[in-house]
């Protein structure tokens, strides 16, 4: 996955840059700087911003679905 693609997939969830340091372990002046091509960041760093936006996003769509699934049981 791309820095770009990993930028949209964060506002398309409504992911805040700080919400995806916090979880990564990266700063949140770190994960600006990358989104403002201040710096790029390396191939192990996009494969860990990867995965952690992947765990928040699957965490999301978790919860959505058993929101869902109690509001239908009512």
């Amino acid at each position: 996955m791309t820095l770009a693609e990993i930028i949209a997939l964060r506002k398309q969830y409504k992911i805040s840059q700080i919400k995806l340091a916090e979880a990564s372990g990266f700063s949140p002046a770190t994960i600006s700087s990358w989104e403002l091509k201040k710096s790029v960041p390396t191939e192990r760093e996009l494969t860990r911003l990867e995965g952690t936006l992947n765990s928040i996003i699957r965490d999301i769509d978790t919860n959505v679905k058993d929101i869902r699934k109690k509001r239908i049981k009512k």
